[in-house]
């Protein structure tokens, strides 16, 4: 019957969608480098905003990660997201490497998960039809034949229930972790939301480190430009220096 063979095709497709969210959930509940960096992120947030009511924050939402990045600091091209990673980057640089912990994250964040336990619903509910019209009017060697395929096909049906299983449980722990509301926020989104997260800190680090060399090109250009600029008092002051430190004369008489 043309259940079974979708069957068939759909737990190829659904089994290892569900195994690869449940994997990037684990990864996200696992990761030292997130939690510590998560850390630092509030306690940044608390030490900027001390002495106001956002000072004293004792988490915050996954949703909040979106915001780093376009809440600016007073340099330029400097956000709030940029001034964690230079902390980062300063305190404990191996933390930058945290998309090393969740690497099914990225594909895991593109599956819709309520478009996949709807699929695994209505196979169990096309699979318990069949049931019924077996127990009613079926009979002979067909019937034989057609129960041995709904025992095949229940049997899928149960793997595919336990990952649904295994999928709801962890998307609890997920949203319980990152203090959610599992019916105000959807798993995808979150996921989505920790990829970009994870992603910014790489490009935010690369940033940094571009503008710390443009600073100090600028800083040596200047310094080249006051020195050309020198009048005959800069001279005599650095002459007068260096004749009190004793510089010029130690290097004259060790001639």
């Amino acid at each position: 019957m043309r259940l079974f063979s979708e069957l068939s095709e759909k737990k190829d497709e659904i089994q290892p969608a569900l195994q690869l969210v449940c994997d990037a959930i684990n990864e996200i509940l696992k990761s030292e480098s997130l939690k510590k960096i998560f850390y630092i992120v509030l306690a940044t947030g608390n030490y900027i905003n001390s002495g106001g009511h956002f000072g004293k924050a004792y988490g915050f939402t996954v949703t909040s990660l979106d915001k780093l990045g376009d809440t600016r600091a007073n340099k330029a091209h400097m956000t709030y997201l940029h001034y964690v990673t230079s902390i980062l980057q300063q305190q404990s640089p191996e933390l930058l490497a945290v998309t090393e912990d969740v690497p099914h994250l990225k594909e895991a964040s593109r599956y819709s998960t309520e478009y996949l336990i709807k699929q695994v619903n209505e196979l169990e509910n096309g699979l318990n039809e069949i049931q019924l019209k077996l127990d009613k009017a079926m009979s002979g060697g067909f019937r034989q034949q057609v129960e041995e395929a709904v025992t095949l096909a229940k049997s899928d049906v149960a793997e595919l229930l336990a990952g649904v299983q295994q999928l709801t449980t962890g998307t609890s722990e997920i949203m319980e972790f990152f203090c959610e509301d599992g019916q105000q926020c959807k798993l995808q989104e979150l996921l989505h939301c920790v990829l970009k997260f994870v992603e910014s800190l790489s490009a935010c680090a690369e940033e940094n480190a571009r503008l710390e060399a443009m600073e100090k090109k600028q800083e040596k250009r200047k310094a080249e430009h006051k020195a050309s600029q020198a009048g005959p008092a800069d001279v005599v002051d650095k002459l007068l220096h260096e004749i009190r430190d004793g510089t010029k004369l130690r290097h004259k008489c060790s001639k």
